[in-house]
């Protein structure tokens, strides 16, 4: 699934998304089908979250946007003999 992040005088709108993973007024964690974006700024309020549509949108204002990977799964009994 492919996601769209679009910032437009203070709204952040971002689709494609498959939970919010945490929202605060100072940061948002958005888990997407391959990875996760978490995007940091100030005066965050949630304005709408779809879930059945896998869209959020918020406002305020951005100081940074960051992609993380998605963590790959390591079995317990690899990471004990590292």
């Amino acid at each position: 699934m492919e996601h769209v992040f679009i910032y437009e005088k203070g709204k952040i709108t971002v689709s494609g998304v498959v939970s919010l993973d945490g929202f605060d007024e100072k940061e948002a964690r958005i888990k997407l089908e391959n990875n996760a974006v978490i995007v940091r700024g100030t005066d965050f309020v949630l304005q709408e979250m779809a879930q059945n549509s896998g869209r959020v949108c918020f406002s305020g204002k951005i100081s940074s946007v960051e992609y993380a990977a998605k963590a790959e799964k390591v079995p317990f009994i690899k990471r004990l003999f590292r």
